[in-house]
């Protein structure tokens, strides 16, 4: 078994993300979508602002054309030459690239040579269980490849089962150059993690002579590697995957009754990976303010579904929203409880609001 052999090798899979060579990037990048928000955005900032007149003027520069003086290049002007000499369509004319995601966007503000690596999530955790639309991961990692930036797969939740499979990289399609892991691996009854590298990155260290230096105290721990061993046979006896991928829609299903509740503005996620983000108003998706986020999810959830029976977690830090990351085993029996128990505390809870 792969994963066997990964661990009884022990983690000499060093962090090799430093030896990326980014290369230069391609010329003549347009970065229309940015300029677009900031002329239709009535609260611009002046950091906003200013970004978009660096890319105007780096791109007619590119082109040849005679920029207008910085001084003048102020929001009006940018709006005009967006009605008058469309960005776009001068970019359609003349072949140049049109930059259309925030991540590209990012590399080339901050300049390719400057980016080590971009870390995704297979579904993003922070904000409420996000993931991703179709094509968005063969989207990064295409311009991952264009600009040299290494694509680093953080799947210390979504690995081992979580999204019913072994990696969140495998169900969404996409190769990273580096995972990193923990948590599932064994099932969190000892602590572990680790991180796999593609064999182009391993290479300087297992075909040449360089060392990367580093050290952690309780690396290749004989009994947590142990536990994971043990961990990744009941994955295999016990098809876990296998149950997740199998019962995966009847959660989702059971969750969404859920959405009839006036507090239940969305229910998202994918495998066994939940989230049921909380609104003030159903109609306008309205959230609730910081001071009310702390009396509802501390002051009532947290305690209320826990003493109830449920172990999940109250999270905003994004909008509110109820986190879920049942157990791999779980069926119906299971779904039905926990639909259960969310629907009586989530009507107390907006009876409180």
């Amino acid at each position: 078994m792969v994963f066997r052999d990964l661990f009884k090798a022990g983690f000499a899979l060093a962090s090799a993300c430093a030896l990326a060579q980014p290369s230069a990037p391609p010329q003549g990048v347009v970065n229309v979508d940015r300029v677009v928000a900031v002329v239709n955005d009535e609260a611009i900032t002046q950091y906003e602002l200013d970004d978009a007149k660096r890319i105007v003027l780096q791109q007619l520069k590119q082109q040849n054309v005679q920029p207008p003086a910085q001084d003048v290049l102020d929001k009006q002007v940018l709006e005009r030459m967006m009605t008058e000499r469309s960005l776009l369509q001068f970019a359609k004319e003349n072949g140049v690239k049109v930059d259309d995601t925030m991540i590209e966007r990012a590399i080339l503000r901050e300049g390719p040579e400057s980016v080590a690596a971009v870390f995704l999530e297979p579904v993003q955790n922070s904000g409420g269980c996000f993931p991703p639309p179709p094509g968005y991961f063969a989207r990064v990692r295409e311009i991952c490849d264009t600009y040299g930036v290494i694509l680093v797969s953080d799947e210390v939740i979504c690995a081992f089962g979580r999204l019913g499979y072994y990696f969140g990289s495998e169900r969404y399609g996409y190769q990273p150059d580096v995972i990193t892991f923990a948590k599932g691996v064994t099932s969190g009854y000892s602590p572990l993690g680790g991180m796999l590298v593609s064999d182009r990155l391993m290479e300087p260290f297992s075909e040449g002579s360089a060392t990367f230096l580093h050290g952690v105290t309780f690396a290749g721990h004989p009994v947590s590697s142990a536990v994971a061993l043990a961990n990744l046979d009941v994955f295999e006896k016990e098809d876990l995957l296998g149950n997740v991928r199998s019962h995966e829609a009847a959660f989702r299903a059971t969750l969404e009754k859920l959405s009839d509740l006036p507090i239940v503005g969305d229910v998202r996620g994918d495998g066994y990976f939940y989230g049921i983000e909380l609104v003030k108003d159903k109609a306008t998706r309205e959230t609730f303010s910081d001071d009310e986020s702390e009396r509802l999810l501390r002051g009532f959830l947290s305690p209320a579904l826990f003493d109830a029976g449920l172990v999940c977690r109250a999270d905003d830090r994004g909008d509110p929203v109820i986190q879920l990351a049942p157990p791999l085993t779980c069926t119906q029996e299971q779904f039905d409880e926990m639909e259960q128990i969310l629907r009586s505390v989530l009507t107390q809870a907006w009876s409180k609001i």
